[in-house]
């Protein structure tokens, strides 16, 4: 089968209120890496939908959980650049409220037994982000600073983990701008 365009992508910030922590699950490929909920928008599925369904399935949010804005927080496109093999992708990313102690409550979920979870501070978040990068020099600490406002899109070229990482330092900050927090 012949894909044309970019793979749509749902990105998931799940993000505790009551904590102000993010969830984070390990990458099924780089075992000992950190990531956040991604996969693939269906056929018919809104890019919320599927930031909630790869929540569940990925980091075993409760399945009943309900997004609160079809938004999306911001807009990532991806690259690969020079890659003949790797396609581009559109990622969605959508802030997923939920409860630590509803989260904690979900005991197993369909990729429980691939991966961890671990919820962080968002300035702990970006430290394990860090680890995609091939060269600290890629790490933007002016990312914060560059006027990442709610449905702004960014557009990223280079190496794919390299890409991973960039993408996943903007989300963070975007989702810091968008709930009023530091992170210096």
């Amino acid at each position: 089968m012949t894909h044309s365009g970019p793979r749509p992508v749902a990105v998931a910030l799940v993000f505790s209120p009551e904590t102000q922590r993010l969830l984070m699950v390990t990458s099924r490929k780089h075992t000992d890496m950190w990531i956040l909920p991604k996969g693939g928008i269906e056929h018919g599925e809104t890019s919320l939908a599927a930031a909630i369904r790869e929540s569940w399935e990925e980091a075993g949010i409760p399945k009943e959980t309900k997004g609160n804005d079809e938004t999306p927080l911001l807009v990532i496109n991806l690259d690969p650049e020079g890659s003949k093999s790797q396609r581009a992708a559109k990622c969605f990313v959508h802030v997923v409220k939920v409860s630590e102690i509803a989260v904690g409550e979900v005991q197993s979920w369909p990729e429980s037994h691939e991966r961890r979870r671990a919820w962080v501070s968002l300035p702990e978040s970006l430290d394990r982000i860090r680890s995609w990068y091939s060269d600290p020099a890629l790490y933007y600490s002016d990312i914060g600073r560059a006027g990442i406002v709610e449905g702004s899109e960014a557009h990223l070229r280079g190496r794919k983990k390299d890409q991973k990482g960039v993408a996943m330092e903007l989300a963070v900050r975007a989702l810091a701008k968008a709930e009023g927090l530091s992170i210096s």
